[in-house]
């Protein structure tokens, strides 16, 4: 829907009006190629929906992975819920919500808000509260470690309700309406995608096999009593159908966070396997960047051309600061820090100082021996910049490494900044031992980990943000919240 367009934490939950983020009505269709037979022009659809949950809050990026959730007071929540139900069920007759939100930390908070909501809906005498039902389902907690199985919990819960919805069904050559379908089921999590897209596959797959059963076409089960399932009646078709599901939601995952769906070699191959662990992971990576640095000019994008924002004589943008360097700065000193932590647990602390001193203790000494001994050419130099090798060693190295630069070449300028030198490890004190830690280990994690926490901390300052209608991603601010509770 075009109402509230936009991606995943710019739009969030429901505007004032009901209208909701990440809305999608999806009709699957169906028709039979029968040119003689008694199904010409046979032809069924069946229609299904998703759209984030119809509360008033939001989750703006802050730069942490699970940004800050702040949801609406439940008087402010009751016109914006009631209003998205009654539109529903105006449109489609009937509706069955299935949430498939954690019902713990806060998607547990949030679950509960959308289910006092309903039961305070569905008691009422207000229009469209009797044909309304609201349903929760923890799709993490029953399907976590592969049980995608349990899912068939969830499908007794509904198979009453989806078999009354039923289907359309016409006939193209004639026009005529067989039937028609009676409610729609709408889904919904967090992002309304990937758990969204394996349960709407799911009631998917049971409307095809209705539809199939209908028009003739499913044989009885070889395995017990009732119509065989689609993988066990047409195995190439099962194999079709898991593709165009999986293809549908990494279209819709795309538009709304980026990346393809999650889970989506499951919806493809029925299994959950290392390699679509692999791939969820790198999706996750991905979304967190797109969210934190590139979807405030996309949403921008999309207002423009949805007509959310009025062009005035100028468009309000301007350059926005960003934390890519920060962030990579500090990765790098905390990087720089553990290696070097590597080398003084492998070698021990008195040794790893000795090292040092003699230019092979860690990526740090490496770097700043390596550049005195280039710049000087001679092993004094080399000495003056580890500060207090022996001048024989420093010489040496010195030499070693002047040498190869004059050669021309980097790989064996580095093999003679490696090369084994012979040190006198009783040389080595334990105060150059502490010097050694504090230097080169504890300054740059903890240079590293001051600058993460700052950019952590004011992360909300640095993220891309939206310039056109900023308002609309902002339906409950923590303002508001505190105004409320007062």
């Amino acid at each position: 829907s075009p109402a509230r367009a936009g991606p995943r934490q710019w739009r969030r939950g429901a505007d004032t009006q009901g209208n909701v983020a990440n809305y999608v009505e999806t009709e699957q269709l169906l028709s039979i190629d029968d040119k003689d037979g008694p199904l010409v022009g046979a032809a069924a659809s069946y229609i299904i929906t998703r759209g984030s949950i119809p509360l008033l809050w939001t989750q703006l990026p802050n730069l942490k992975y699970k940004p800050t959730t702040i949801i609406a007071p439940a008087e402010m929540n009751t016109p914006v819920h009631d209003s998205h139900i009654q539109a529903m069920v105006e449109q489609y007759k009937g509706v069955v919500a299935v949430n498939l939100v954690n019902q713990h930390k806060t998607e547990g908070k949030l679950e509960a808000a959308f289910r006092e909501q309903s039961a305070r809906f569905c008691t009422s005498n207000k229009p469209g509260s009797k044909a309304y039902r609201y349903l929760a389902f923890d799709f993490h907690a029953e399907c976590s470690k592969q049980r995608y199985h349990n899912l068939s919990k969830l499908w007794d819960q509904v198979a009453e309700e989806f078999a009354a919805m039923g289907f359309h069904q016409w006939n193209t050559q004639t026009g005529k309406v067989m039937k028609n379908q009676n409610g729609v089921m709408r889904i919904n999590c967090i992002d309304c995608l990937d758990r969204t897209n394996v349960v709407q596959g799911v009631f998917a797959r049971k409307s095809l096999e209705a539809v199939l059963d209908t028009f003739g076409l499913m044989p009885a089960s070889r395995y017990g009593s009732g119509p065989a399932t689609l993988p066990e009646a047409y195995p190439r078709v099962e194999s079709i159908f898991k593709v165009l599901w999986a293809d549908h939601g990494d279209m819709v995952s795309t538009q709304y966070a980026g990346t393809g769906a999650m889970k989506s070699g499951f919806t493809r191959t029925g299994k959950r396997t290392t390699g679509g662990a692999i791939d969820d992971g790198v999706k996750a990576v991905t979304r967190y960047y797109l969210n934190n640095y590139q979807d405030g000019k996309k949403q921008d994008a999309i207002d423009f051309l949805t007509g959310s924002f009025t062009p005035a004589d100028k468009l309000p943008l301007g350059p926005q600061p960003s934390p890519m360097l920060p962030m990579l700065l500090s990765l790098a000193a905390m990087a720089v820090g553990g290696y070097n932590l590597g080398q003084v647990l492998q070698q021990g602390p008195i040794a790893a100082a000795a090292s040092a001193e003699a230019g092979q203790g860690g990526l740090l000494s490496a770097l700043l021996l390596g550049g005195a001994a280039l710049s000087g050419g001679s092993g004094a130099a080399a000495a003056a910049a580890t500060g207090g090798m022996s001048s024989n060693a420093g010489a040496a190295f010195g030499g070693a490494a002047a040498g190869a630069a004059a050669a021309g070449s980097s790989s064996l300028w580095m093999q003679a900044a490696a090369s084994p030198l012979v040190v006198d490890l009783t040389s080595a004190s334990a105060s150059a031992a502490v010097t050694l830690l504090l230097r080169h280990v504890a300054l740059p994690l903890l240079l590293g980990l001051g600058m993460l926490m700052l950019v952590l901390r004011f992360g909300k300052h640095l993220v891309n943000k939206p310039q056109l209608c900023p308002q609309l991603a902002v339906t409950v601010s923590k303002d508001a919240v505190k105004h409320k509770q007062q």
